[in-house]
């Protein structure tokens, strides 16, 4: 009867359809002022670039003569006069480098930081993936169990079986109903726990997908 029970479990049909980890990394990142703040801090070098390698804008700049000046090409009463500062020479290059290093370095920040935060998701999901199908396992024994009681009594009643194996069966299911209650209680925590990182509140449903994606993580993470 085990064996059966055992071969039933490992083809049982996990029916939830819910986010994966790749759901809850985007949640994550959508929900964190800090990762949200670095990136913004990337853009603004970025757009730093043209700004530090392109010339100074012109200088216009006009005069009024209070008394006309004699000129050969006559009388003037105002003088306009046009200037443009020329850096020296390699200034514009050096500042353009200077300034993609240190986007290049804003943008490091940002993954050092996205990924310290996927770690943190991963580190909470899948100890409650885990719980979640250890759940779906608990219960789906459960059932089978009960259709084999039903079995049992049937043939007890018959007089094809014995009371033994009805006693049997019914310590198998309470055995099994306690394990998914000791996994019931602990769902909460593992869900809070999630919900904190992705920045929601702590009782919010966690619903998992039922394929398991695992991705690497950079070495530094490992």
């Amino acid at each position: 009867m085990r064996k059966i029970l055992i071969i039933s479990i490992l083809f049982m049909a996990y029916n939830v359809v819910g986010q994966s980890i790749n759901d809850y990394y985007t949640i994550a990142a959508e929900n964190n002022p800090e990762l949200k703040a670095k990136y913004k801090e990337f853009e603004a070098a970025m757009q730093k670039i043209p700004q530090v390698s392109s010339l100074p804008d012109p200088n216009l700049s006009m005069g009024y003569f209070i008394s006309p000046v004699e000129t050969r090409l006559g009388p003037q009463n105002m003088r306009f006069s046009l200037t443009q500062m020329f850096p020296w020479f390699g200034t514009l290059k050096a500042q353009k480098n200077a300034a993609t290093l240190m986007a290049e370095s804003k943008y490091q920040a940002f993954l050092n930081a996205k990924n310290q935060l996927y770690s943190q998701v991963a580190t909470a999901y899948y100890p409650l993936y885990e719980l979640l199908k250890l759940k779906d396992i608990e219960q789906e024994n459960i059932k089978i169990l009960e259709s084999y009681k039903n079995i049992a009594n049937a043939k007890f009643e018959n007089g094809k079986g014995s009371l033994v194996d009805v006693l049997r069966v019914d310590i198998m299911i309470k055995d099994a109903q306690t394990n998914l209650d000791i996994l019931t209680k602990k769902e909460p925590a593992l869900t809070s726990w999630l919900n904190s990182i992705l920045n929601r509140k702590y009782n919010e449903k966690i619903v998992i997908s039922k394929d398991l994606q695992i991705m690497e993580l950079p070495m530094e993470y490992r």
